[in-house]
């Protein structure tokens, strides 16, 4: 699911700065103001695509941290639940053995 959301983010992106790209050559003006425009806009996709990056970094890092700490959290719970289970198998072996001594 996760991938299908950077998909769309990155073909929204890219869809974007090629639509601004495409108005801004169709748009009657010289060709220097035309080529000023498109700096402009190429250095606010840059800082758009910086600022996206930043954040997606930041929520994977985030949800990162989260299913370590839930990973930790049940293993440790599989953990005792198993020493529990070993414990009373133990039990149960060591009071079987004198019956099965005395047969």
């Amino acid at each position: 699911m996760a991938n299908n959301k950077s998909d769309f983010l990155v073909g929204f992106l890219i869809g974007g700065a090629l639509g601004a790209a495409v108005a801004l050559l169709y748009a009657p003006q010289s060709g220097d103001e035309t080529r000023g425009k498109l700096k402009e806009k190429s250095g606010e996709l840059k800082d758009k695509t910086s600022e996206t990056y930043e954040k997606a970094r930041t929520k994977a890092t985030e949800v990162g941290g989260q299913l370590k700490d839930k990973t930790t959290t049940l293993a440790s719970t599989v953990k005792e639940s198993a020493t529990s289970v070993a414990s009373r198998i133990g039990k149960r072996g060591a009071a079987e053995e004198p019956e099965a001594a005395g047969a």
